[in-house]
């Protein structure tokens, strides 16, 4: 992994896939892993949530902790991540926060002078 690896994405609705595939281009992990997938998943939901509701474009960056995944995501809203309505089966959005909070080993928000920043951290779930 090339930590401190960055990457500046625009308000369009390709940028989760853009992040998605700057993210495989960075990570070197054992291809039996499920850190990777896990990683993409969870970034897919944060560059959504910045398209559909900061409506702003986004840095992407990866910070390294010793064997722990962390990734970093700027926009330019100051406004937290919002925690919904509990969502249905049947709902096709509203579980961002959800994912987070079941699948990250930790994350959360910062305000930066221009916004902030949502990051999470992942490792190999336990067996």
């Amino acid at each position: 992994m090339d930590a401190g690896a960055e990457i500046r994405l625009p308000c369009e609705a390709s940028a989760p896939r853009a992040a998605r595939r700057w993210l495989r281009q960075q990570l070197v992990v054992d291809p039996a892993s499920s850190v990777g997938d896990l990683a993409e998943l969870l970034l897919t939901e944060v560059v959504t949530n910045v398209v559909v509701h900061a409506r702003t474009a986004s840095t992407v960056r990866l910070v390294e902790e010793g064997d722990v995944l962390c990734v970093e995501v700027e926009d330019g809203s100051s406004s937290p991540p919002r925690r919904p309505r509990p969502s249905g089966d049947e709902d096709e959005s509203g579980r961002g926060v959800e994912l987070l909070d079941a699948l990250a080993q930790r994350w959360g928000w910062r305000r930066r002078p221009a916004g902030k920043v949502v990051w999470f951290c992942v490792v190999e779930p336990a067996a």
